[in-house]
């Protein structure tokens, strides 16, 4: 199974902040996004993927999907945007996003994340 740009968006979200009760879309500042690792997430795409996200404080990153497809890499933060980059998955190119909290979900582009 190939993962697309926004599902590793998602992945990196795999990376998610503690659910807060936000009545509108909340951008997470870089402080905020390091406040996720460590911490192990679900990550819902637009398109039924699903996968489970681990975060480590040292910027690795672990993501298994639910048919079993597994792959590592690293994260990191720039200019308030979450990146990731697979060893397998994206074609092994950093992707960043931008991330927001709604009604205690962390949200990307197409993509849900939560604890």
């Amino acid at each position: 199974m190939k993962i697309t740009g926004r599902q590793l968006l998602i992945t990196i979200l795999t990376v998610t902040l503690a659910a807060t009760n936000a009545a509108k879309a909340d951008p997470l500042s870089a402080a905020d996004l390091r406040k996720l690792a460590p911490g192990q997430y679900h990550v819902s795409i637009a398109d039924n993927v699903k996968l489970e996200v681990k975060l480590s404080a040292n910027g690795a990153i672990s993501a298994t999907t639910n048919k079993g497809d597994h792959d590592a890499g690293r994260w990191s933060i720039n200019n308030d945007k979450m990146c990731v980059v697979f060893k397998r998955w994206l074609d092994h190119k950093s992707h960043c996003q931008a991330l927001s909290i709604e009604n205690g979900l962390i949200r990307g582009n197409g993509f849900t994340v939560r604890r």
